[in-house]
């Protein structure tokens, strides 16, 4: 138990979207509403706040292999293959590069040996993708469970607030989806361009020189 501590994608990736699930979900099903909510969560004490996270982090996981393929079937019919854009980004910004193509996996490993605080950074990116993604879900289920809520309460629905918080829900799902490609193509792009900087322009650099620099200066460089 002394070597437990939580990963950015635990707490970014599976915790945070896993309680937007939890608050969505108890907001669609109208158990209370939001001034209730906040007053209920203003009351939780740690024994409730972490059993909560450990009941987030459990829902988060678990979604977030729903999620998974959620950012690819959507974003890539509508921008393209994401492994397309950011090679072609990369290519315009370094046209004498001689890489044509590249495999995540590899270039990712690369990093981990060669370059760990690029792997680090790159991690964090992918981690935000993740919890825009996985939070894109929640407020997706959330339309579908406000509206099928409105359904099965036909009689007392207020169908004009229905349909807004529908269409809310998923323009909010749209918008975090576009997010969540970006911040992939950034961890990807960053990997890419780190490849790039250690193969072909600084082959033989050394490695702990470049990274122990980053964040100087010019004059201090």
């Amino acid at each position: 138990m002394n070597n437990f501590r939580l990963g950015v994608f635990d707490i970014f990736g599976y915790i945070v979207p896993g309680l937007f699930h939890i608050v969505l979900a108890i907001l669609a099903l109208n158990i209370v509403d939001l001034e209730q909510l906040n007053k209920t969560i203003s009351a939780l004490s740690i024994y409730s706040v972490l059993t909560y996270s450990f009941l987030a982090y459990v829902i988060g996981f678990t979604t977030d292999a729903i999620a998974a393929p959620y950012l690819p079937f959507f974003m890539e019919r509508i921008r393209g293959s994401l492994k397309d854009k950011v090679l072609q980004t990369f290519k315009e910004e370094n046209p004498d590069s001689i890489i044509e193509k590249y495999h995540f996996g590899f270039i990712y490993a690369f990093a981990d040996v060669k370059a760990p605080n690029t792997r680090a950074k790159a991690d964090i990116f992918s981690a935000m993708s993740s919890m825009a993604r996985n939070i894109s879900l929640a407020f997706l289920l959330y339309g579908v469970l406000s509206i099928g809520y409105a359904i099965a309460n036909y009689g007392k629905t207020i169908w004009l607030h229905a349909i807004a918080k529908l269409l809310i829900a998923v323009i909010i799902s749209i918008l975090l989806l576009y997010r969540a490609y970006s911040f992939r193509s950034w961890s990807h792009g960053h990997l890419l361009n780190v490849y790039s900087i250690l193969t072909e322009r600084f082959p033989d650099a050394n490695l702990q020189k470049i990274e122990s620099s980053e964040g100087k200066s010019d004059e201090e460089k």
